[in-house]
């Protein structure tokens, strides 16, 4: 049988009201009653019903987190994405709120696009949205939330609430870094092979931003840059391209982390050592890689689901606010992969 309020009175010698205001620590009650009161309803096994209280404040103390495309396979993405996870719960449980996760059911779907049932049948306060900034689901996320929401890992979509990680910034100090090791030649890879969580498209626009910072940093240090960096060939296919002549590159920028693993490979394969003779960077970082000392920018994943959680909390206090989009700046994290060209009298 469950425990009700009105049993916890009993027990308390208070009334039912004073209980519920004891149970949400009201400032109108004495702290030390709000403990008693607490411990005893812990002692007794009351569970609150979350479901009768939203009835009546209108509020769910329920954030979801929704992957709004195919292009993000569920478990995959955990594990590439799991410290946002982590951060936006442990944010939303300081001010009361839970994290509920929606993955797209295994098998096939009639419908490529499962979002509006989402947002339709589960209840929630807000949304936490991992979207590729695709116009048709953008249209679909506003016409069916009606709740404040945040788009997390996407470049700035105009009307929208945003949170990433500079794209042109991270290949521009990855590409400075390189430079300043000594590397001239810096080749540019622009595939993300076999990354988890999800596909590039040539249409996304983070794609042209991360190949904009490469060619800024070359054309600042007065440099040229590698040719058909806009192409999104396989690795297989770009690297015969980049050492197919006499001026081979002595240092390589792939876009994921999986292409970069499929690069070093295909080096090997050619009896080419890294970082001996060619340095390997990638501008994501996904733990499925890490082990292989990867140089790359440093990737803010805690403060990313923190800062959607800031954002959307003000949200749901104000639903009036302005959308944000904020980009978070980096620096390189060097790893094993990179070194000075060779031949450098400092290697």
């Amino acid at each position: 049988m469950n425990v009700t309020i009105e049993d916890i009175a009993k027990t308390a010698g208070l009334s039912g009201a004073a209980i519920s205001m004891a149970l949400r620590n009201h400032p109108e009650i004495n702290p030390g009653t709000c403990r008693r009161v607490q411990q005893i309803a812990k002692i007794m096994g009351y569970r609150r019903n979350t479901s009768a209280r939203a009835l009546v404040t209108r509020k769910h103390h329920t954030v979801t987190l929704v992957m709004g495309s195919r292009r993000y396979e569920p478990m995959a993405f955990l594990g590439a994405y799991g410290e946002i996870v982590r951060a936006a719960a442990d944010r939303l449980a300081q001010e009361g709120y839970k994290l509920l996760i929606s993955a797209e059911p295994a098998g096939p779907q009639e419908d490529d696009r499962w979002m509006p049932g989402i947002l339709q049948e589960h209840s929630y306060d807000g949304l936490l949205v991992f979207m590729p900034p695709d116009p048709e689901l953008q249209r679909e996320l506003q016409s069916f939330s009606g709740c404040p929401y945040v788009v997390i890992d996407s470049p700035p979509m105009e009307g929208t609430s945003t949170v990433v990680m500079d794209e042109e910034q991270q290949a521009r100090v990855l590409t400075e870094y390189l430079i300043k090791l000594g590397h001239r030649k810096i080749g540019y890879v622009n595939a993300i092979g076999p990354s988890p969580g999800h596909s590039v498209q040539p249409r996304l626009p983070r794609i042209r931003l991360r190949e904009v910072g490469y060619l800024r940093a070359m054309t600042d240090a007065g440099l040229r840059p590698s040719q058909g960096n806009e192409q999104t060939l396989p690795v297989k296919e770009r690297l015969p391209q980049l050492f197919g002549g006499d001026n081979s590159p002595t240092a390589l920028i792939f876009y994921g982390s999986g292409a970069a693993y499929e690069g070093i490979e295909w080096l090997a394969e050619r009896g080419l050592k890294v970082p001996d003779d060619v340095s390997v960077t990638s501008i994501t970082d996904f733990p499925e890689y890490r082990v292989i000392g990867i140089t790359c920018p440093r990737r803010r994943w805690e403060e990313i689901g923190s800062t959607a959680v800031e954002i959307l909390l003000g949200q749901l206090t104000d639903p009036r606010s302005e959308p944000r989009s904020i980009s978070l700046m980096t620096e390189v994290e060097v790893r094993r992969t990179t070194a000075p060209p060779p031949g450098t009298e400092n290697k």
